[in-house]
């Protein structure tokens, strides 16, 4: 069999492809179009009303809407927690960025007097959620509530900042 090898050797060099052969393939380039996130408002954030009893009260509303940890204050009626709608891509996570510092609330004939505050705010889902089959997903937020002993009646408030975005 001594013919054979050479034979064999000149068959697999004519198999490879020449030198400097130019060598196609193809590919494919794709994307979707996906709805964007969105959030709106459907219920505020509500502590209720209070009586403060000692030099500085406290009180938790959870993101379920109980009332927890009151100390220093009576708090009448209960409260309720705030409710977002997340809307956008069905089965998309997303991220929630809640205020990471403590918020004065105003009064008419009291304003930014350091009586009243609102810190600790807690969401449900916690900092990530997914939206739903629906599209949509509703986010519930809690806080702590801040009130001095010598508060003057009135109603008091302010606006906090909720924000979403796809992970």
């Amino acid at each position: 069999m001594p013919g054979f090898r050479p034979v064999a050797i000149a068959a697999a060099v004519l198999a490879l492809p020449a030198v400097g052969a130019a060598v196609d393939l193809t590919g494919s380039v794709s994307m979707d179009v996906v709805a964007p996130i969105s959030i709106s408002l459907r219920s505020n954030l509500d502590f209720g009303k209070v009586i403060p009893d000692a030099a500085r009260g406290r009180l938790s509303c959870t993101p379920g809407s109980q009332v927890v940890r009151v100390s220093g204050l009576t708090q009448v009626g209960g409260c309720e927690a705030g409710s977002f709608r997340v809307t956008g891509e069905p089965y998309f996570a997303f991220s929630i960025s809640l205020p990471q510092s403590a918020i004065e609330l105003d009064a008419p004939g009291a304003p930014g007097g350091g009586y009243v505050s609102v810190d600790r705010f807690k969401s449900r889902p916690k900092h990530t959620g997914m939206i739903g089959r629906n599209g949509s997903r509703l986010l519930r937020i809690g806080a702590r509530l801040r009130v001095k002993g010598d508060t003057p009646p009135g109603h008091y408030s302010a606006v906090y900042h909720v924000s979403v975005d796809y992970n």
